[in-house]
């Protein structure tokens, strides 16, 4: 299932509902929640976003994200509704838009994967510890699969990637990596939708799907001072 949009002032009434229902969950004044960070490791290609908001009727989480790494799919500003059971019976799959903890090498600078390679491959495996911060960011591969990155685009088990919305990416050194290489066991790869200002696991490696939160079933637009519910 694709995530789900909602802009304008549908918007703003389901943020409030969502944040309502979560300050309540959390035993917080109503419209009181508490923070949570999501943020890069790579200053150069910062992503944040910032909430507390659950919703207790079906536990699911939001996410107000900041920076470029998700563009053009994701703006500063809107929120991310993240389920957090959403892989409990089901694995995840490619296309999907997570929320997770990246290695703990993410953080290093330049970040540092947790393998040994060639130069024109992409990290393949992380490093053994896992990460404080949480990013958002699309899997693009997943166990045993094969993966290349040609001019920005994903070639996975040699078929090119099909119906992502990404921009173009330009920077030889982050764009090109025609060297194939395998995803490990219970290991996603995961990529910023913006791949030429993205941190991803092009630099720091695959992801253990133990150290996913959760997936994003919809995106709120922004709420515009003239969309926030008065009173």
């Amino acid at each position: 299932m694709k995530a789900m949009r909602v802009d304008g002032p549908a918007a703003a009434v389901q943020r409030a509902a969502m944040i309502f229902a979560v300050s309540l969950l959390a035993g917080c004044g109503a419209g009181t929640v508490p923070a949570a960070t999501v943020t890069s490791s790579h200053t150069a290609h910062a992503s944040t976003a910032t909430s507390g908001a659950s919703d207790a009727r079906g536990g699911v989480r939001g996410y107000t994200a900041t920076g470029s790494s998700m563009l053009p799919t994701i703006s500063a500003g809107e929120t991310v509704v993240v389920d957090p059971d959403a892989y409990a019976k089901a694995a995840p799959k490619v296309g999907d838009i997570v929320v997770f903890y990246p290695p703990a090498d993410a953080a290093t600078q330049p970040p540092a994967c947790g393998a040994r390679h060639l130069a024109r491959q992409v990290c393949p495996a992380p490093g053994s510890q896992k990460s404080s911060e949480l990013l958002i960011r699309r899997i693009v591969a997943g166990p045993g699969d094969t993966i290349k990155i040609i001019d920005g685009h994903v070639i996975r088990n040699d078929a090119p990637e099909s119906g992502e919305r990404i921009k173009p990416c330009r920077a030889a050194d982050e764009c090109d990596f025609p060297a194939a290489v395998r995803v490990p066991a219970d290991d996603y790869f995961m990529l910023g939708d913006n791949r030429g200002s993205s941190d991803d696991s092009r630099f720091w490696g695959p992801v253990p799907q133990a150290w996913i939160v959760g997936k994003v079933v919809g995106i709120v637009g922004p709420v515009a001072q003239s969309d926030t519910p008065q009173g």
